[in-house]
């Protein structure tokens, strides 16, 4: 299951959580336990795009709580002025959090 296009990681993990679970109910996709959850199912990678400055530590443990397990992080480019130039929103910094994060969770 693949999230992305459109900045899906502006959406709340309840609302990931909601579409996972209704694909698991109807196909049973869900083989290992979730983090913090009981629920098993099937098995497949589900995977985010996540732009940097879109997330926290713990809108992201949210995110992994819904049965995400793969992020594909935005980072066009390491370099701030580039960045602003090409109208980005988040911040080199951002992107530094939001890996910082990712390791984190």
């Amino acid at each position: 299951i693949f999230f992305g296009g459109g900045t899906p990681s502006l959406a709340d993990p309840r609302l990931i959580k909601e579409v996972i679970d209704s694909l698991d109910q109807k196909w049973g996709l869900l083989k290992k336990k979730r983090s913090g959850d009981d629920h098993e199912g099937g098995g497949v990678e589900i995977s985010m795009e996540m732009d940097p400055g879109t997330f926290d530590l713990e809108k992201l443990k949210g995110f992994l709580h819904a049965g995400v397990n793969r992020v594909s992080l935005g980072v066009q480019v390491f370099d701030q002025d580039l960045l602003t130039a090409i109208g980005r929103a988040h911040s080199l910094q951002d992107v530094y959090d939001a890996v910082d994060n990712l390791k984190k969770a």
